[in-house]
């Protein structure tokens, strides 16, 4: 799996489990170009329908939804009252 995030694109390149070869030449070719400067993020993951990769890995698919509404909820929780705070520990 390779982000682009400059261009904004995830492209996702499948192999099959007897590919292990294939699979790590194509990661290894992919990370050269991100090492020679491509402002790329690889990958390489086992995994399997594209929902569970989606949800293992978010941010490579330009996914913020869930950062942002963990974000939203850390400050709502330093917006609320003091007498709802948990005592912190020192």
């Amino acid at each position: 799996m390779i982000l682009d995030s400059q261009n904004k694109r995830v492209q996702i390149r499948p192999f099959a489990k007897t590919a292990l070869e294939d699979a790590t030449a194509a990661y290894t070719a992919a990370e050269n170009r991100a090492k020679s400067g491509e402002p790329l993020e690889v990958v390489l993951v086992s995994a399997g329908p594209i929902e569970l990769l989606r949800r293992a890995y978010p941010n490579y698919f330009l996914d913020t939804d869930g950062f942002i509404r963990r974000v939203e909820q850390v400050i709502r929780d330093a917006s609320a009252p003091t007498a709802n705070k948990p005592p912190q520990l020192r």
